[in-house]
């Protein structure tokens, strides 16, 4: 890379792009952060930390006391953190961090593209990244991807820029396996193997494969086993060898399932469009790398774009040639497309536009119209259509009036833009797709995820005030962690009973997991006090639910009746 290419990325963080990144990127991922009722993983994290602050135990992560091996507890650490700060595990403590590691991501991808673009390039690498589809759907939800994805792509973008850029190798070396260290903490062994496989293949295309033997590496790979060691070490001696298998490969093997040849076939066929769904609207722009006359005009940046592309190849293979892997285990590479879309965008400005290139930036143009009015069209008819009030959304015509105006201004806005092809235009056009997109995603989107959404919340305190004050809640078997978080002191784990026997003569109230209406059998006589649906979506009979029952003083026949909503 050239001096100048060097010299105008070295103080990205003065420019003016990137307040208008933080704005853009705060006013859709902070905002309504705790609409939504906690949902799918989120509620495993929250109790993970809330556990954490119980016991004081940051280093086996536990559900209701005991060890709880999907993956290693740094994912609920800031969570921990926030719950210490804020007194509890709140669902902003939650969420939040969530949040910033989407904000950090953007302004990474904004960092390390200007290591080659202008700040147009890198602004437009930026915007595609926050406004991916995917990345609007779990950027502010507490799962783990969002924070999986700034760790993975800190490793392989500070390793790229800082090679690049010429720094000492002992700082990009050991920073990279800093963040892929946390990256292992934070979900399992997918953040090395993403590093190895990619930096690996890279310096061998490259044919500096010695790069691989420098002493810098091997400090890295030092700082690596440090991190990881300060907790597996201590995690080893209290669960020994079987308790580490578990915990970094326990959902592993779930991905693997389902191995029928018919299973597989789908999945490989499916899943390149699915990446490519999830990556809309950048995934347009993406396009222009379909062609070999695009190749050729990017070959000043080879090494740049070699890298993200070995990175994407290298990589690609671990989710499609899995048929129970899903689109956002393959989250952590979406910063490795945002560049290649700025890139484009930088082309489309270098001199004469080619007519091609000018006619797919219309076609990104002519989509985000399309989302506009299609958006509009979307809240009219949820507001008016009686066919469609199983959505529960809101139907207030105060909100349908504001949404279509703000959208149909932004579509008017991008219909005069279109008119035009410079460097203003294309700045307008991508804050028009991150003002649009963003409100249609935290407007539209998640007032029919919330309407749709079972909030147990109020159940669950109902059924507190209900029992007695003296008197703790047991679990048989464990009990779904949405349902634990929501009763919010700690439920003692007891194991299913197989004879009357089993059960303490103190235990008169507990709980139970009921899985399509069926209440299981137990050897005691006990009624059923109530069911609390514990699924994401209202359902009936849920699919997952939590039986209260009270044990009886007298035998009676167990109830073997379908649970009742």
């Amino acid at each position: 890379m050239d001096t100048t290419s060097r010299e105008c990325g070295a103080r990205w963080w003065r420019e003016w792009e990137v307040g208008l990144l933080v704005l853009l990127v705060a006013a859709t991922y902070f905002s309504r952060l705790t609409t939504l009722p906690l949902r799918g993983e989120e509620p495993r994290r929250a109790m993970v930390a809330r556990e954490i602050l119980w016991t004081g135990d940051w280093i086996v992560p536990l559900q209701q006391g005991e060890p709880f091996l999907s993956r290693p507890p740094l994912g609920s650490y800031p969570i921990a953190g926030l719950g210490l700060l804020f007194g509890e595990v709140t669902p902003l403590a939650t969420r939040l961090p969530t949040a910033i590691a989407t904000l950090l991501t953007t302004l990474l991808i904004y960092a390390y593209s200007r290591q080659v673009l202008s700040r147009i390039g890198a602004l437009g690498a930026a915007i595609s990244f926050a406004t991916m589809g995917q990345v609007l759907q779990l950027g502010q939800l507490a799962e783990t991807e969002a924070t999986f994805t700034l760790l993975v792509a800190s490793s392989l973008l500070v390793w790229h820029a800082g090679y690049l850029r010429g720094w000492s190798p002992y700082w990009y070396w050991s920073l990279a396996y800093i963040c892929v260290a946390l990256g292992a903490l934070a979900k399992g062994p997918q953040a090395p193997v993403y590093f190895a496989a990619t930096i690996g293949t890279y310096l061998i295309f490259l044919r500096q494969w010695r790069q691989l033997l420098h002493p810098a590496h091997f400090v890295g790979i030092g700082v690596f086993a440090v991190l990881l060691g300060a907790w597996q070490i201590p995690f080893a001696m209290r669960l020994g060898w079987d308790g580490v298998r578990d915990v970094w490969a326990s959902d592993v093997g779930l991905r693997f399932v389902d191995q029928t040849w018919l299973t597989l076939l789908e999945h490989i066929a499916t899943f390149p469009l699915e990446i490519w769904i999830c990556l809309l609207p950048a995934s347009v722009l993406l396009a222009a790398y379909l062609r070999p006359a695009f190749w050729r005009s990017i070959a000043p940046h080879y090494r740049w774009v070699s890298f993200l592309v070995i990175a994407i190849l290298v990589t690609f293979p671990t989710c499609w040639f899995v048929p129970g892997a899903k689109t956002r285990y393959y989250m952590p590479l979406y910063p490795c497309f945002a560049p290649l879309a700025g890139l484009v965008i930088e082309e489309l400005l270098q001199g004469a536009p080619r007519t091609w290139l000018a006619a797919l930036w219309k076609h990104y143009q002519r989509l985000l119209v399309a989302l506009a009015g299609g958006a509009c069209v979307a809240a009219i008819a949820l507001a008016t259509v009686p066919q469609l009030a199983w959505t529960g959304v809101n139907r207030s015509p105060v909100f349908v009036v504001l949404f279509c105006v703000v959208c149909l201004a932004i579509g008017a806005w991008l219909l005069q833009v279109m008119r035009e092809l410079d460097e203003m235009a294309v700045r307008k056009t991508l804050v028009a797709a991150a003002m649009l997109l963003g409100l249609t995603y935290t407007g539209l989107v998640m007032n029919i995820t919330d309407a749709r959404s079972n909030d147990i919340q109020a159940d669950v305190e109902a059924l507190k005030t209900n029992l007695p004050a003296n008197e703790e809640l047991v679990s048989f078997g464990l009990a779904e962690s949405v349902f634990t978080y929501h009763f919010g002191e700690p439920i003692e784990l007891l194991p299913v009973p197989q004879k009357a026997s089993d059960v303490p003569s103190d235990v008169e109230h507990f709980c139970l997991v009921s899985y399509h209406g069926q209440v299981p059998t137990l050897p005691f006589a006990w009624r059923q006090s109530a069911v609390i649906s514990c699924d994401r979506f209202e359902s009936d009979p849920p699919a997952r639910a939590i039986i209260i029952g009270q044990r009886l003083p007298t035998p009676v026949a167990s109830s073997a009746t379908e649970v009742k909503r």
